[in-house]
């Protein structure tokens, strides 16, 4: 799944600029504005972008499993049917993520990639 790589990818990247902004900090005795500016604009950017990949990420996933589920369905076979229920703690993050990427600016990041849609979930 590309989207699992594109969030290790931002993770790691926000993770390389914390360290590097700890390294200009101890070393040039603090942080000019400018320098401290730049920094938290790409740090927004990075989790902006971790947040949207998060949410499309899950929803591609749960999309997957409701086409399976139907797929399923149409088998004539004489045993229960497999279903997933989604538990509360992975419909609240969701929910978060979604809130999160509904509030997103249309961004380099974001464009090209398919409107949020409500998540209904089952269980």
């Amino acid at each position: 799944m590309s989207q699992s790589r594109e969030l290790t990818v931002a993770i790691k990247n926000r993770n390389d600029l914390i360290l590097e902004a700890r390294r200009i900090t101890t070393q040039e005795g603090g942080l000019k504005l400018p320098a401290l500016d730049s920094i938290l604009h790409l740090q927004t950017s990075i989790a902006n972008a971790e947040c949207f990949i998060a949410w499309q990420l899950f929803t591609l996933l749960l999309d997957m499993e409701r086409k399976l589920e139907k797929i399923s369905a149409t088998y004539e076979v004489p045993a229960k049917k497999s279903t997933m229920t989604t538990k509360p703690p992975l419909q609240a993050l969701i929910s978060q993520l979604q809130t999160i990427v509904e509030e997103l600016p249309q961004s380099a990041s974001t464009r090209g990639f398919h409107e949020p849609e409500k998540m209904a979930f089952s269980g």
